[in-house]
């Protein structure tokens, strides 16, 4: 809780309206002592043309034997008529033992009554440092894992009050899988990192190596508040241990300036059963 009350402290010295962006200071906790910290902001161009950018650090507790790394990220977001494309990158460091870079693109399409229909493509380049014993000493060793996926969103933002959205994405990694299993098989192994652990927990699974992705999302507007359920599963391409998270957020206008979300939810797997977490975002600025 000391770090929630440090986010708050910190984004309340922002005393300067934003007039052409946002920004926004995030955290979140789960009950495994995983943590992410993120600030980031978007700087409106034109009125269809903005940009992104964040910095971040993150860390996965499970069993005491966790990651933790920083992160870079940057985006894009244009829109054109009925048209919108959207794209991120994101660059992940653990102190030692992997690196990860994930680059995100959508291309939709938007009606007049809010139903969009948009397609969604993503890589994964995963760099992971290990330990192998080569003569009687200990070695160490890089592997390279790399992913393709693609995907589809639909979703309605309409006049309505309700929003809803469902969004997949399904990952090719080529030969990389039997490359890993292959070295973990090995007899020589003395340390490698267990990446089904970045899956397993909401602070670090954008930077970790899954199968496929399913999420589903219903919000309801209200005229200063918003109420958004999300539901999401991953499967981990290693292990093919499923991870299902649930979250509740509420959205409030505070001000002309000032947004909150508090966000409460529960991660269940295999390896670390039940989970419950929290998050707090404050944003400063027009746009979210």
């Amino acid at each position: 809780m000391k770090r929630l009350r440090w986010f708050a402290a910190a984004a309340a010295s922002m005393v300067l309206p934003v007039q052409a962006g946002s920004l926004t200071l995030a955290g979140l906790l789960d009950g495994d002592d995983g943590t992410s910290i993120d600030l980031s902001g978007r700087f409106a161009v034109t009125e269809a043309w903005s940009l992104g950018a964040g910095v971040g650090r993150s860390a996965s507790g499970q069993d005491g034997q966790g990651f933790s790394g920083s992160d870079l990220s940057a985006s894009t977001d244009i829109a054109v008529g009925a048209f919108y494309a959207h794209a991120s990158a994101n660059r992940w460091k653990d102190s030692g033992q992997l690196r990860s870079t994930a680059l995100h693109g959508t291309l939709g399409w938007v009606s007049a009554s809010g139903l969009s229909l948009a397609a969604l493509a993503a890589d994964r380049a995963i760099r992971v440092t290990y330990a192998i014993t080569v003569l009687g000493r200990e070695r160490e060793r890089q592997l390279d894992i790399d992913a393709t996926g693609l995907g589809g969103e639909v979703s309605y933002f309409g006049e309505e009050p309700w929003t809803a959205s469902l969004r997949f994405l399904d990952y090719d990694y080529g030969s990389g899988v039997a490359r890993v299993r292959a070295v973990l098989d090995s007899a020589d192994i003395r340390r490698f990192p267990r990446l089904q652990r970045l899956v397993g927990s909401v602070a670090t699974r954008a930077i970790g190596a899954p199968d496929r992705e399913l999420a589903l999302t219903l919000g309801r507007q209200f005229a200063r508040h918003s109420l958004t359920l999300e539901g999401q599963q991953q499967r981990d391409v290693l292990s093919g241990e499923e991870t299902i998270s649930l979250g509740l957020t509420l959205g409030w206008d505070a001000s002309a300036q000032w947004h909150i979300d508090t966000t409460v939810g529960m991660t269940d797997d295999d390896v670390a059963g039940t989970v419950p977490w929290f998050g707090l975002a404050l944003t400063l600025g027009r746009i979210r």
